[in-house]
C-alpha cells in the first residue's frame, strides 16, 4: 500500500506542476498580447502624403518654330518644404529650351539653374522656402520656354527615383527627408500646319 501511496503522491505533484506550467503559459501569452496592442495604438502617427511634381505645357500640339511655355509645379499637402530639385529630361532633336528660366516665388534662393540643349537636360534647385507653414496648394517651382524644331512626338520628363537625392526631390523642412513620391511628365506633338 505504501507503494501505491508514493505513486499517488508523485502523480499529484506532476499534475500540480503541469497546472502551474499551464497557468504560467497562459499568463505569458496574455502579457505578450497587451504590449502589442498598446504599441499599435501608440504607433497611429499621421503619415504625410508624399509630394508630387509635374511638368505642364500650355499646349500639347505645336508647329516647328512656335514658342511654348512650360511650368514645373509641385505640392506636398500638409508638409513643410524647405527645398526642391528638378531634373528635366527632353530630346534635343525635337526641341530647344531657352536658357532664361523664370523662377517661382515659393523659394527665396535658386543656387542652380542650368539648361543643356546638347544633352537635353534642365537642372534647377530652389531652397529657403518663403513660408514655414505646411503646404496647402500647388506651387510653381519654375517656368521655361521651348521651341519645337522638327515634326514628331516627344516627351518631357522629370528624372526621379524613389529615395534618390541626386535627381528630382522635395526636401522636408526640419527632417531633410526627400518626400517626393510622384512625378508627372508631359508629351508634345509637333506637326506642320
Amino acid at each position: 500500500m505504501t507503494m501505491k501511496r508514493n505513486e499517488l503522491t508523485k502523480i499529484v505533484i506532476v499534475v500540480v506542476v503541469l497546472i502551474f506550467l499551464l497557468m504560467g503559459m497562459v499568463v505569458m501569452r496574455v502579457g505578450r498580447k497587451t504590449p502589442i496592442v498598446n504599441q499599435q495604438a501608440d504607433s497611429q502617427v499621421p503619415v504625410i502624403v508624399p509630394g508630387s511634381m509635374s511638368v505642364l505645357l500650355n499646349f500639347h500640339e505645336a508647329e516647328p518654330g512656335e514658342r511654348l511655355k512650360a511650368d514645373v509645379k509641385f505640392s506636398a499637402h500638409g508638409a513643410k518644404v524647405y527645398g526642391a530639385d528638378a531634373v528635366i529630361r527632353f530630346d534635343p532633336t525635337y526641341i530647344e529650351v531657352d536658357e532664361n528660366i523664370e523662377q517661382g516665388d515659393f523659394f527665396a534662393v535658386y543656387p542652380r539653374a542650368e539648361v543643356d540643349n546638347t544633352l537635353g537636360i534642365i537642372n534647377i534647385t530652389g531652397i529657403s522656402a518663403s513660408s514655414k507653414d505646411p503646404m496647402t496648394a500647388e506651387e510653381l517651382l519654375f517656368s521655361f520656354y521651348l521651341v519645337p524644331k522638327v515634326t514628331g512626338e516627344t516627351e518631357i520628363s522629370l528624372d526621379y527615383q524613389p529615395g534618390a537625392t541626386n535627381l528630382s526631390t522635395l526636401v522636408e523642412f526640419g527632417t531633410s527627408k526627400n518626400i517626393l513620391g510622384k512625378v508627372t511628365g508631359t508629351s508634345l506633338l509637333i506637326v506642320e500646319d
